[in-house]
């Protein structure tokens, strides 16, 4: 391992917004009503992804929008709280309130979301053109970011004007592979990592096994890398002119998986940006996540210390 860093700042253009959590034993007829089991507020979206690259050591900023209202405000403090810095605008109360999605988790676990978007989806060219970003700087993007029209241009324009040196992790989630073919083509062009889950790759790809999509999704990168997490299977590593590689996790009882995609990519951003090489890096995240997993909600990732004792141990830490 070398310690000499590759970047030294996360830059995340994701979205942040309020989860509300309402654990049910099913959901509803249409009309009718049910007592929850129990609910509860969590700040979600792309804070879980910069919440774990922070607890990993790495410097990061939140280059979204904030809202004026009371989900803003526990925005805020949960990005206060992490050391993550961010455009707190004077003009936000011209925004609103941050959004939030209603997220309804049956007793089997199937969810089912409602968002309702907020300030968060109003960037604009002149919110885009404040941000400035480094040579040294990574860029973290969010195929929901990408998703809606109000962010997408402004988000483009980010980065169209950041410096080729700057490193961009690409995350599509669930709905990437609806994104707009030029949308895609831009992205192909210009992803460093593309970092997706098993589903996600098959969705983009049409594959129907790991490797198979992460030749396909390296075939049309113009250079970038590519990371499916497999979950208790690890990830499968693919780098330009190499077959890809299966990057194993020592095993674990999952007890919540929410947020466990998100722990992952901050945490192999982390390890990259500390000067570990990719299959390192890799590994690293995947115990990461298998920490996360072992934890209730969705930002419970590990910092540095839990994860490095994890590998060295094969030990799962103790929940504070």
């Amino acid at each position: 391992m070398t310690s000499v860093r590759s970047f030294d700042r996360l830059v995340s253009l994701g979205n942040v917004l309020v989860d509300i959590v309402v654990a049910v034993g099913e959901l509803p007829e249409r009309g009718s009503d049910v007592i929850a089991k129990r609910a509860g507020l969590a700040v979600g979206g792309g804070f879980n992804l910069m919440a774990s690259a922070a607890r990993q050591g790495l410097p990061v900023f939140y280059g979204g929008l904030v809202g004026s209202g009371p989900f803003g405000d526990i925005v805020r403090g949960a990005l206060n709280a992490e050391g993550i810095e961010f455009l707190d605008r004077e003009d936000a109360v011209d925004l609103g309130d941050t959004g939030f999605d209603v997220a309804l988790i049956e007793a089997d676990g199937e969810r089912t979301f409602v968002t309702a978007s907020g300030a968060e989806a109003c960037w604009t060219r002149a919110h885009a053109d404040r941000l400035m970003i480094g040579a040294r700087d990574a860029l973290a993007v969010s195929g929901y970011s990408l998703l809606q029209a109000a962010n997408q241009e402004a988000v483009l324009r980010v980065l169209h004007a950041a410096p080729a040196e700057a490193k961009l992790f690409y995350d599509p989630g669930p709905l990437g592979h609806k994104l707009p073919s030029e949308v895609l083509s831009q992205l192909y062009r210009r992803v460093d990592w593309w970092s997706c889950n098993e589903s996600e790759a098959y969705l983009s790809t049409g594959a129907g096994e790991p490797f198979g999509a992460a030749e396909e999704l390296l075939g049309r990168l113009e250079g970038g890398s590519v990371v499916i997490r497999l979950g208790a299977e690890g990830c499968v590593l693919a780098l330009p002119g190499k077959p890809p590689r299966s990057v194993p996790v020592i095993p674990v009882e999952p007890i919540d998986s929410n947020g466990a995609g998100d722990a992952h990519l901050g945490a192999f951003i982390a390890a990259l940006a500390r000067g570990l090489e990719p299959f390192e890096a890799a590994s690293w995240a995947n115990h990461a996540a298998a920490i996360s997993v072992r934890r209730v909600g969705p930002a419970v990732s590990p910092d540095a210390s839990a994860t490095q004792t994890f590998l060295d141990s094969g030990v799962l830490p103790e929940v504070d």
